[in-house]
């Protein structure tokens, strides 16, 4: 596996333990720059999973609204 998925792997990660932990500004932050990631790499149906649980946490967020 590359280290590209490998790291954002990794990000989507460190989102859902910060979401845990209860950092959700953090969290919502995380999930917002590997969705963009994921979209950058055409995958987008991992972007719109990502965009999808930042509405869930946070359901008046503009960016994932917009995306």
């Amino acid at each position: 596996m590359r280290q590209e998925a490998l790291d954002l792997e990794g990000k989507v990660e460190l989102a859902r333990m910060l979401l845990q932990l209860g950092f959700k500004t953090e969290a919502l932050a995380e999930f917002l720059t590997a969705a963009e990631m994921y979209a950058e790499r055409k995958n987008n149906e991992a972007a719109l999973e990502l965009y999808q649980k930042v509405l869930e946490i946070d359901p008046a967020n503009k960016t994932a609204e917009n995306k």
